[in-house]
């Protein structure tokens, strides 16, 4: 950098003009800028079939905003929707078939990183020089050549309004009614309740023995009665009705339903597959609607009554819910938890 030649100008319009030009061309010289193609992440969901409606649906997209004809249109959203049903099918699958061959938390985990699931590691990097000791460096070399100006800045400044001319302004603690409380709980959009407590692991749990599912219930009960306000002498039914909510065993037995839906769907993991028998099978069954209806396993002992290989079978029949396989888990759950 010419150094001479920017010491040498009086207008500081041209000494910064002079600077910025001779650091950009020292920028360019050294560390120019590279044009890089940026691929996406890796899809290993990816099959023939989605690239195909992938195409079809582009070739429909490009109709539609030439012809601006309505039918052109609405075959371009049927064919968006198909492709984002496929999509999202394919990757459960992908996720549960890999998930599946995770013996141990280690593969799991790198698993999971491999999927890149989750937020990326945060990197921090140290600085090469503490910005204290740039700031004492800086304040140590500068000199004050115009006193009155850096006067006249600060009495300006110092004379500004603030934000907050009275303490009262501040912020400050107020009553708010409990009809409020349960509105703002009402619009949290991420479940963040009690709820995924309860809902954890809960298809584990079908055996439970009813002085268990009893001290469950009652714990989901002072949960309404906090998010309600009501009083523990009120019958609690009522308010579950209120604000829409499914007691410990519902929510168990759709968080069952949903996923044997999955397994039947999916058919993953395998071990759990291979449990399942459809009556068609059984040479005994002869009606017609037996034929996408699971087979129940002959069981004397209540215990196995209570497993979940019958109690799902059975809520599999109940529900008919080999007529809402061509959904996604999340419709099916959405299905069943506004029934």
């Amino acid at each position: 950098m010419q150094w001479l030649d920017f010491f040498n100008e009086n207008d500081i319009d041209q000494k910064l003009t002079l600077f910025n030009s001779n650091v950009i061309e020292l920028m360019n010289r050294h560390a120019p800028l590279i044009t890089k193609n940026v691929k996406n992440f890796n899809a290993p969901w990816m099959t023939a079939e989605i690239r195909s409606l992938l195409s079809e649906r582009d070739k429909l997209r490009d109709r539609s905003k030439r012809t601006k004809i309505p039918i052109d249109l609405e075959n371009f959203r049927k064919a968006r929707n198909k492709v984002k049903q496929v999509i999202r099918n394919s990757k459960i699958k992908y996720y549960y078939d890999t998930f599946a061959r995770c013996n141990d938390s280690k593969t799991m985990w790198s698993t999971i990183k491999s999927l890149r699931i989750g937020k990326p590691p945060t990197q921090k990097v140290d600085p090469v020089m503490p910005v204290n000791d740039l700031n004492s460096h800086y304040a140590s070399v500068s000199s004050v050549r115009n006193s009155e100006l850096i006067d006249s800045a600060t009495s300006q400044y110092s004379n500004l309004p603030r934000k907050f001319s009275d303490i009262n302004e501040q912020f400050f603690f107020g009553y708010a009614m409990p009809l409020d409380i349960y509105k703002a709980i009402q619009s949290i959009k991420s479940k963040a309740t009690a709820m995924p407590h309860f809902d954890y692991a809960s298809v584990l749990f079908t055996d439970m023995p009813a002085y268990n599912n009893l001290r469950l219930q009652r714990a989901q009960n002072a949960c309404v009665r906090f998010i309600t306000a009501a009083s523990r002498y009120e019958h609690i039914t009522p308010y579950y009705r209120a604000i829409d909510f499914k007691k410990i065993v519902e929510r168990r037995e759709i968080d069952t339903a949903v996923l044997v839906s999955k397994i039947i769907k999916f058919k993953s993991p395998s071990y759990l597959r291979n449990s399942y028998q459809f009556a068609c099978l059984n040479k005994s069954s002869g009606t017609r609607s037996s034929k996408s209806r699971l087979q129940i396993p002959t069981h004397r002992t209540q215990k196995y009554h209570l497993s979940f290989l019958v109690r799902s079978s059975q809520l599999w029949n109940e529900l008919a819910l080999y007529h809402h396989l061509h959904l996604s888990p999340q419709t099916i759950r959405r299905k069943l938890l506004n029934a």
